[in-house]
């Protein structure tokens, strides 16, 4: 069972949306929860779940980890992967498996440049490359990313314009990192918005 696909030829759809949820606002204060990634051009998506969690008693938007009797956090590994084709997914025991799992997923695509794109990459990126770092000693998609926002206001030759991009979405924002990649890849697909996809195709 093929769970890499490979629905695209080599070298086309670098794209992969991606949305993190965490439990503070760096890696030297928190811990990332959960990440979901999904590829633009197919839709086949890779989502981890890393921490057993329960919502904040404020902001049920941010997740509180849950300790043990040593005050150790209780890891809670897992991963899914779904394409149009099939899905499948797996309990784990290490964290370092979802890791694994995530960037066998990214290799299957074969392609030559990955680009991670975000509506806030500077704190999803850094999330997720602080994970593979640690679990993997690699950065799966480099050193660079691109902000939804920013390539929205660059089409529309408003620079400040960093927002009005959100009207385009259609689903509700959950804070599910699945959900809301998934809710991020409509307003830069090309059912919704021809020049942004555009915008991003040429930007990158």
């Amino acid at each position: 069972m093929d769970v890499h696909p490979r629905l695209l030829p080599a070298g086309t759809g670098s794209l992969f949306i991606v949305d993190v949820e965490a439990s503070g606002k760096t890696p030297m204060s928190g811990l990332m929860t959960e990440f979901a990634v999904v590829h633009l051009l197919s839709g086949a998506s890779f989502y981890g779940s890393l921490y057993q969690t329960h919502p904040h008693p404020e902001n049920a938007a941010v997740p509180v980890v849950e300790v043990d009797a040593a005050g150790r956090p209780i890891t809670q590994p897992s991963w899914l992967v779904a394409s149009p084709a099939e899905t499948t997914s797996a309990q784990c025991t290490r964290l370092a498996e979802v890791a694994e799992r995530l960037a066998a997923w990214l290799d299957g695509f074969a392609l030559p440049r990955l680009t991670l794109v975000s509506d806030n990459n500077g704190y999803d990126a850094m999330w997720l490359n602080c994970f593979t770092d640690e679990q993997l000693g690699r950065v799966l998609f480099g050193h660079s990313s691109r902000r939804i926002g920013d390539f929205y206001a660059g089409t529309r030759g408003r620079w400040n314009d960093q927002s009005s991009w959100k009207r385009l979405r259609r689903t509700r924002h959950t804070h599910h990192p699945l959900d809301d990649a998934e809710e991020l890849s409509i307003p830069v697909d090309r059912r919704v918005s021809g020049d942004l996809r555009s915008g991003l195709l040429i930007a990158v």
